[in-house]
């Protein structure tokens, strides 16, 4: 009788491909407000040529920009169009993200996707952006400067002012870098949140989106005795791991926007709420407003996509891939072709 070996291998290969080479399931059409009303957003079917685009993070820290990484990958492949994309290190590396825009023009980018450090800090590469008629896109951070042609981003105001809805008692509050477009539409968000509210707000300080430094600053709040905490997702990872060594310390706790770690403790009941945004879905819009620029198709000027808030007991139906990048995925920055 002849071996089986072969027979069964065969088998297990095309059990192998049935199981990875399904094709891609489509992440459009998602719910956002195009231009101020609600739209299904479904983006071009490819581009007619490959445009080279050149993408600006602030930092790969973290998660939440792993997977925007990931979406702007993700879509320029779909899309057929090359894409570079470099991260500036830290918050306070303004000097750095303005280096790496030069760069983006010096190697003459047709678009630039634009996640910025410093609202206010990039006027003259935005200035000579626009003079080379290239379009700049802001990306998730926010950045109402001349020169951007185009915004995708959440509202990081309605996610606090949900977050912050939430939570109506004393309020140790910590909302990320200063001068950062979001972070002043958070606190925005907060006040809004309060307004007319039995709730006094306990500003607990500005640091750089890092679990070290939050945590600095989150134990300088407890000092003030909050009954609960609204935070940046750094710092409700920071209170996760506190209140693990010093259950003592434990008050509720709502972040005002996610990560990997702040969703995982959401599901061991470890936060109670965090209002999320989809910063993966805006990296794949950003790209699509890119080449609709490019190529002189109609475009929206500003996509934000839906917000939700989650608790412990929704967070089952969430789909993760709006937020997070799949397991094994990092932020690789690569210069752009």
């Amino acid at each position: 009788m002849k071996s089986m070996r072969p027979i069964f291998v065969r088998i297990l290969t095309l059990l192998w491909l049935a199981l990875h080479l399904q094709p891609a399931q489509a992440w459009y059409p998602v719910d956002v407000l195009a231009d101020g009303k609600p739209q299904r957003y479904e983006p071009l079917p490819g581009a007619s040529r490959p445009w080279r685009l050149c993408a600006l993070l602030p930092h790969g820290k973290d998660k939440f920009w792993w997977g925007v990484a990931w979406g702007l990958d993700e879509e320029a492949r779909r899309q057929g169009v090359k894409l570079g994309i470099y991260q500036a290190g830290d918050y306070r590396n303004q000097a750095r993200q303005r280096e790496q825009f030069a760069g983006c023009l010096r190697s003459k980018a047709d678009a630039i996707l634009l996640a910025a450090i410093d609202a206010s800090a990039l006027d003259a590469e935005l200035a000579s952006a626009n003079r080379l008629g290239i379009p700049v896109i802001d990306l998730s951070n926010g950045i109402d400067r001349p020169g951007i042609s185009a915004h995708v981003r959440s509202s990081t105001k309605e996610m606090a002012r949900q977050a912050g809805a939430y939570l109506l008692l004393r309020i140790g509050w910590l909302p990320g870098p200063r001068g950062a477009d979001w972070v002043d539409a958070a606190e925005d968000g907060v006040q809004q949140a309060l307004q007319d509210a039995p709730a006094v707000l306990l500003h607990g300080g500005y640091a750089s989106p890092e679990l070290g430094q939050q945590m600095t600053l989150l134990r300088g709040l407890l000092k003030q005795h909050p009954d609960v905490l609204l935070l940046n997702a750094p710092a409700a990872e920071a209170a996760t791991r506190l209140f693990r060594a010093n259950p003592a310390l434990r008050v509720p706790v709502a972040a005002y926007y996610g990560n990997e770690a702040v969703i995982g403790a959401l599901q061991q009941n470890q936060l109670d709420a965090v209002a999320v945004n989809a910063p993966v879905i805006e990296a794949r819009i950003a790209v699509d407003l890119a080449v609709r620029q490019l190529e002189g198709r109609e475009f929206a000027q500003e996509v934000n996509p839906v917000t939700q808030l989650l608790t412990p007991s929704s967070l089952k139906g969430f789909d993760r891939r709006r937020l997070l990048p799949p397991d094994g995925v990092r932020l690789e920055t690569r210069p752009m072709p």
